[in-house]
């Protein structure tokens, strides 16, 4: 199962609206001003380098809709899709029926389909996509998801964000490499892709496996 990494969400914003004394209009009453209206933060991010620290603020901080706000729209459902399987291969190879239990109630909740025994190879991420078809909340879906593969993960396989370095851009696809320290002083670092949508940059997590 890939590694799924990970932002910081837009931000929730709301029109205030503020009463300011004003002068005498007509009968004496008060004029209110009212403060414009703030529009919210679009999604995505405005550089690559930008999406990649959003996710790893969302990793370090446990935001896991927001996570799941920096992947490409129309990967995401891979992406959940692969979190729910990540999740109920390590519940079905542990010994812990408590484990099994919870991803079982999880999966329910969010109405998870039934995957298909007879799906391999490429026709996986399909099937990924497939099973979570039928969520209503793909981004609490997510994060339920990941909190508990977070919580049930082994030291060392946790999800964990680096540096991004050596950035390029083409067009509307971009490519870094993410780096990250090992314990034993030495570092790894694997390819780390992006994509540009309706302007904005979005983790696309799935590229290395596309044709």
């Amino acid at each position: 199962m890939k590694k799924i990494v990970g932002s910081l969400g837009a931000a929730l914003c709301s029109v205030v609206l503020l009463g300011c004394p004003g002068g005498e209009q007509g009968g004496g009453a008060k004029a209110e001003a009212v403060a414009p209206a703030v529009e919210a933060p679009k999604p995505g991010a405005a550089t690559p380098e930008e999406a990649y620290t959003q996710a790893k603020q969302c990793v370090s901080g446990g935001d896991w809709k927001g996570f799941y706000g920096l992947i490409v729209p129309a990967t995401r459902d891979e992406a959940l899709g692969g979190m729910v399987f990540a999740a109920s291969m390590m519940a079905g190879f542990s010994d812990d029926k408590a484990k099994k239990d919870a991803v079982e109630a999880l999966s329910k909740r969010h109405a998870i389909g039934e995957p298909s025994k007879e799906v391999k190879g490429e026709q996986l991420q399909a099937e990924m996509a497939r099973v979570v078809s039928t969520v209503a909340d793909k981004p609490g879906c997510f994060a339920d998801f990941m909190a508990w593969l977070q919580a049930n993960a082994k030291e060392g396989r946790k999800l964990e964000l680096g540096t991004l370095e050596r950035v390029t851009i083409t067009g509307d696809t971009a490519q870094g490499f993410e780096v990250l320290p090992k314990p034993d002083g030495t570092k790894t670092e694997k390819p780390m892709r992006f994509q540009k949508v309706d302007g904005r940059w979005f983790m696309d997590l799935t590229a290395k496996d596309k044709k």
